[in-house]
């Protein structure tokens, strides 16, 4: 699966909708898609459901209408139905200052157009994020990414999102879009790492007495949830997002 041409120069930050956004623990359905079967459009229930590891900023602070964001300054303003199925978000906001201490540096990849050019160097954060999953009475480890894993800083995605003009409000959700590192057991969904289905994930038990599993895409049951945690240096202590759950 290829990257677009531009990933280098195109802060892709996801938005939508409120409507369908759910806090942790929300019950998920079964979503009805259109698909090609035989050759022929139908509409059928998802027999492919995946999820998506995403870091997620709330505005705090909006814009006027045709006027973008600096992207030195946006510290200050705090698929085609994947995103509108269902966004799960764990019931923690966790505010930038808190992750002062874990800023790093993101992915290089080469100039980028002047409007998103940005000061501060360590504009990324590295906080782990582990996935497993539940299906009977066993608990299973799916990956564990890392949000350092990106090429662009909500400040430059904000950048981007308004160098048009748009404006953003308080309460607006932006993401990053799959949080995938460098090996199979670092990638944020199961497309990637199944490459669309075609290679089956085996997933570790965790639970005494059970055998491994595998997946290609998720099955009616299985729950998902993941838990982010940055871990403190020098005498800091953790800083916790919650479980993020999905069943």
């Amino acid at each position: 699966m290829g990257l677009p041409p531009n990933i280098s120069t195109l802060p892709i930050g996801y938005h939508g909708r409120k409507s369908s956004i759910v806090v942790s623990g929300t019950a998920i359905w079964l979503p009805r898609a259109q698909i090609i079967f035989n050759g022929t459009p139908a509409e059928r229930l998802s027999q492919e459901l995946d999820f998506e590891v995403e870091f997620a900023a709330f505005i705090g602070r909006g814009n006027e209408m045709g006027s973008p964001i600096d992207v030195n300054k946006s510290t200050s303003q705090g698929p085609f139905n994947g995103k509108n199925f269902c966004t799960t978000i764990s019931p923690w906001i966790v505010t930038l200052e808190a992750l002062e201490p874990f800023r790093t540096t993101p992915l290089q990849f080469g100039p980028r157009l002047p409007y998103l050019n940005q000061d501060e160097r360590e504009s990324v954060y590295d906080i782990p994020v582990r996935v497993s999953l539940e299906s009977g009475s066993g608990i299973y480890s799916v990956t564990e990414c890392n949000t350092k894993h990106v090429v662009f800083s909500f400040a430059q995605m904000l950048a981007h999102h308004t160098v048009g003009g748009c404006p953003m409000r308080p309460g607006d959700l932006i993401a990053t879009g799959t949080l995938s590192g460098p090996n199979r057991r670092e990638l944020g969904c199961l497309l990637e790492a199944t490459q669309n289905g075609v290679d089956p994930y085996e997933m570790e038990a965790q639970s005494p007495g059970k055998q491994n599993i595998s997946r290609t895409f998720l099955e009616d049951g299985d729950i998902i949830k993941f838990r982010a945690q940055a871990q403190g240096k020098n005498g800091l202590k953790r800083v916790g997002f919650g479980a993020c759950r999905g069943n």
